[in-house]
């Protein structure tokens, strides 16, 4: 089979002028966006574009070649010994070089990424892209995956059409968001994904958030039904924080709305409005884990909070009462890993980081 690519991919590296339009005033983008299902992982839901790519039509193939592809999505790959280069449905083109940089035909960059990258595109793809710090090789392997395919596209300088086996990477995890150009960091700390822009044309930087914050509400409202079975006999304000949990669990959809922009209503605090009287909001003290919380109204209290990290939880809060003067959090729920592919690696230290950018929300 043969994969026919037209553009060269040398043009990548010789930057041309960005376009400069009026800037345009407008509000600040929503810092935090809810999104129902996240496996596989649904760029468009995230507010940020759809990546650039064609609506795959489901029968539609991977189509490979040695040191070529054209995903679902009609996303064209090429591998050269000057770099990786994606060009998108959109226009888009994006070049990974063997110095570890990511670029744009516009001049702008991101990186350097020393043990290579995973780009996870809107047609469910993922490249993946080894690298070494070997001047004469720096690009070891490009892997692209496709629902069930798996084809090695290079392997140590020279271009393979093979089967290629499951690994780990230790490569930064890149979303393509926007026309494909747009381009984040992820990291999930279920029931939150947290994204960070790296990459973005200049001309898009005012409307792209450089922080995004996905509230993953299946995970979110499973522990919200399971936490009336790990609290069978609430004491004094939990049974109030009970029948609000239940409340939530039973209207979520409407709730966590997944068309809806979540406004801010702290200024000082990351703390955003529902629908229902609800708010939620984020504690990001320095000395502890951030936390995940639900109130009723301009409450100081939550009825119910999350805990975030490598083993995340839901527990039951309630106001001291006059028969319970200490109310006790119990029954707590595990929260299970929502998005495998982008669960944080200990070695990288990719949780500290996603717990940077949650306490940046603070102002």
């Amino acid at each position: 089979m043969s994969v026919m690519l037209s553009v060269g991919l040398l043009t990548v590296c010789l930057p041309q002028e960005p376009s400069r339009p009026m800037p345009i005033v407008a509000p600040p983008p929503a810092e935090l966006v809810f999104v129902a299902d996240a496996a596989p992982i649904p760029l468009a839901a995230y507010g940020l574009g759809d990546g650039g790519v064609r609506p795959a039509d489901p029968t539609t193939r991977l189509q490979a070649a040695p040191g070529e592809a054209i995903t679902p999505g009609q996303v064209q790959v090429l591998v050269l010994d000057q770099g990786v280069k994606l060009t998108f449905p959109s226009g888009r083109e994006l070049l990974f070089a063997p110095d570890g940089h990511l670029h744009l035909r516009t001049g702008e960059l991101a990186g350097p990424f020393p043990a290579g990258v995973e780009l996870f595109l809107g047609d469910g793809t993922v490249l993946q892209i080894q690298r070494s710090g070997s001047r004469r090789d720096p690009i070891t392997a490009v892997t692209v995956v496709a629902l069930d395919e798996r084809r090695l596209l290079w392997r140590r300088g020279n271009p393979v059409d093979e089967v290629a086996r499951p690994g780990a990477s230790t490569g930064a995890r890149l979303l393509c968001c926007g026309d494909g150009g747009e381009v984040f960091v992820a990291t999930s700390v279920t029931p939150l994904l947290v994204l960070a822009r790296v990459l973005c044309p200049e001309a898009r930087e005012r409307s792209v958030p450089e922080v995004r914050v996905a509230v993953l509400t299946t995970p979110l409202l499973q522990s919200l039904q399971a936490l009336p079975r790990e609290n069978g006999h609430p004491v004094g304000g939990q049974r109030e924080a009970l029948r609000l949990a239940a409340q939530v669990a039973e209207t979520g959809s409407r709730i966590f709305a997944t068309d809806e922009v979540v406004r801010r209503v702290e200024r000082k605090e990351p703390r955003y409005g529902l629908p229902g009287g609800f708010e939620i909001g984020l504690t990001v003290a320095t000395d502890e884990a951030p936390r995940l919380q639900l109130f009723t109204g301009r409450e100081l209290e939550p009825f119910v909070e999350w805990t975030l990290g490598f083993g995340s939880e839901a527990r039951l809060l309630g106001a001291p009462t006059a028969d319970a003067p200490v109310a006790v959090a119990r029954g707590r729920v595990r929260v299970p890993e929502a998005v495998p592919a982008l669960a944080p690696r200990r070695e990288l230290r990719e949780q500290d980081a996603a717990f940077r950018l949650l306490r940046s929300l603070a102002r």
